[in-house]
């Protein structure tokens, strides 16, 4: 990747680099006010946002008028099949970008929209409000969050040592292509929501 270059693909982005990202930036982040944790997955869309082709008016110009978006929690938002890979950053109450700075906000809490790598890769951000849970569940709510996370990482420790990692004779990595089958079937244990992953796990 050209670290000049600024053109950025961040549908190419794998979970390793989203999460070389994180352990990069995990501790910035969280020395921000209003960072109460960190996370990884895809792009979060607020369900009132229209989707890329309803973007043009009947002249063909673009209809978004760059206005905030306001407030983007895991209730008004979602996955959308164009949603790229990102570092997901929680904080405590949701702040619009025009109310740092000014005698505000301390602009040196504001979230990056992007993550810059030491080798040029650049990783998006998604910033998403929790403060619902917050306030009703307080620290108990990172407890939860941290909690989540040893068991996801238990899964994933538990997978890799029942799965067959050996690699081809004489080969030193296993190739894209090659590696592919294993995580594009998205009909085999799909992300769900809580009020939707009922009927899935039975």
């Amino acid at each position: 990747m050209n670290p000049l270059s600024t053109q950025h693909n961040f549908q190419s982005l794998s979970l390793k680099d989203l999460l070389e990202a994180r352990d990069l930036y995990h501790w910035h982040l969280s020395n921000k006010a209003n960072v109460v944790g960190t996370a990884v997955g895809l792009y979060l869309i607020r369900t009132d946002e229209p989707w890329p082709d309803q973007h043009a008016d009947t002249k063909g110009h673009d209809a978004r008028n760059g206005k905030a978006k306001g407030i983007r929690t895991f209730d008004n938002a979602e996955v959308r099949p164009y949603s790229w890979p990102a570092v997901i950053v929680l904080v405590r109450d949701w702040i619009d970008a025009v109310e740092f700075g000014h005698g505000k906000v301390d602009p040196d809490h504001m979230v990056p929209r992007t993550l810059y790598m030491p080798d040029g890769r650049a990783v998006p951000v998604c910033v998403v409000a929790v403060d619902g849970l917050w306030a009703a569940f307080g620290e108990d709510t990172a407890k939860l969050m941290g909690a989540g996370a040893r068991f996801l990482a238990a899964m994933w420790e538990a997978a890799y040592a029942v799965a067959d990692t050996s690699l081809p004779a004489g080969a030193r990595e296993i190739g894209e292509q090659a590696l592919a089958h294993v995580y594009q079937d998205k009909t085999f244990v799909p992300s769900l929501t809580i009020d939707k992953i009922g009927p899935v796990i039975g």
